[in-house]
């Protein structure tokens, strides 16, 4: 019916190529009278036409699998422009994206939408709908809140709306006290991803890494935590030295990574919020280390759900279910069970709604407050240099 959506977690097969899954399900067919064949010629040329007209760089043959969430999201954008569409539903379309990305993608849909094309675009980048929109409709708790020109609301109404109060109520960022060096790592590099970089971040202190996607910001978080080997460097924590090796090693350390893909790699989707935010420290909520004691986790379910307000409140509800900003408030929790003295954070709020981003902002403050060092990861520069919300 000429309807093209592109979904907020990239739906895709990991295992074929980037051609393939742009045409899974409609393949181009050579129609032969005994025996048809799929045109993969045709179909390459299709893509590759596709990608220069959106300034995407991608090998088209290349696996999904080896690709970055961003450029998975940009596979899936492709895919529904191989189709002959009239209506075009992006759902937060940007979170991944690099700066360059995004305007390309503008690009795309001027294009789209000078030859007829009607976009609807969802997001919680508020200049990205001033940027892009025309209308703008605001929903709150599943409920409309009101429709208007892009002319005739403020930036400051439009949150007000979205939150239900005023802007001047929302987060600022305190002050904290800094205390010893955590963490310092000197010449850190991984061949083919990064090289020679230093860093050190102190108790109490947040420390922004800053950098387009695939800029390697999340390459260095991974080496730090043992999840890969780095070729380069040295790494101290609380002023010994410390080889990383894998992430049980990083987590007696006190060492705790909240990766950016928070479905595909931090949390298990089918469980409940309890079994994710225990999993963690499991063996010492367990007779001698294997049999859970199943009251204990929920005793500290409830606390770390109450403290991070997620909702529904209910424990035992499927992760699965949740909003974005909830998922990510239960991956938070999960990590936190381990009371780290260093935590990690890749992009913690990409893809979460405004109220929700101030949530996170609380929590990692009352963190820095304790004395925790925050490394915290972002493509989005504004969010670094000082929280909006």
């Amino acid at each position: 019916m000429g309807i093209g959506v592109v979904y907020q977690q990239p739906v895709v097969f990991p295992d074929i190529s980037v051609v393939e899954n742009i045409f899974a399900g409609h393949q181009l067919i050579i129609d032969r009278k005994w025996w048809p064949f799929v045109n993969r010629k045709a179909m390459k040329k299709q893509v590759e036409d596709i990608f220069i007209r959106m300034g995407i760089t991608i090998d088209p043959s290349a696996k999904m699998a080896s690709l970055s969430i961003g450029d998975r999201q940009l596979v899936e954008i492709a895919k529904a422009l191989t189709d002959n569409i009239r209506v075009l539903i992006l759902d937060e379309p940007t979170a991944s994206l690099s700066e360059n990305g995004v305007e390309a993608l503008f690009e795309v849909i001027k294009k789209l939408t000078a030859h007829g094309v009607a976009i609807l675009f969802i997001s919680h980048r508020i200049d990205e709908i001033f940027k892009i929109g025309d209308r703008v409709t605001i929903l709150r708790d599943g409920q409309k809140v009101a429709t208007r020109y892009i002319s005739q609301i403020s930036r400051s109404l439009l949150i007000e709306m979205m939150v239900g109060r005023p802007l001047n109520s929302f987060f600022t960022k305190g002050e904290s006290k800094l205390r010893a060096e955590a963490l310092r790592i000197e010449n850190w590099g991984r061949r083919g991803d990064f090289a020679n970089i230093s860093f050190s971040v102190k108790g109490g202190e947040i420390l922004g890494l800053a950098g387009l996607v695939g800029s390697g910001r999340t390459e260095v978080a991974r080496t730090i935590m043992g999840i890969d080997q780095p070729d380069a460097g040295k790494l101290w924590i609380n002023g010994d030295r410390v080889i990383p090796k894998s992430p049980g090693q990083m987590l007696r350390h006190g060492v705790a990574y909240i990766p950016e893909d928070r479905q595909g790699l931090g949390l298990t989707l089918d469980w409940s919020s309890r079994m994710n935010i225990t999993l963690p420290v499991l063996p010492r909520l367990s007779y001698w280390g294997k049999f859970p004691k199943t009251e204990k986790e929920r005793v500290l379910a409830r606390e770390y759900t109450s403290k991070l307000q997620i909702h529904p409140p209910d424990i035992e509800t499927l992760v699965s279910s949740l909003s974005g900003g909830n998922q990510q408030k239960v991956l938070l929790a999960k990590w936190l069970t381990i009371n780290p003295n260093v935590l990690i954070l890749d992009d913690p709020t990409v893809g979460v709604d405004i109220g929700a981003k101030e949530e996170i902002y609380r929590i990692i403050t009352s963190l820095v407050e304790k004395g925790v060092a925050v490394i915290f990861i972002s493509s989005d520069l504004p969010e670094l240099l000082a929280p909006e919300y």
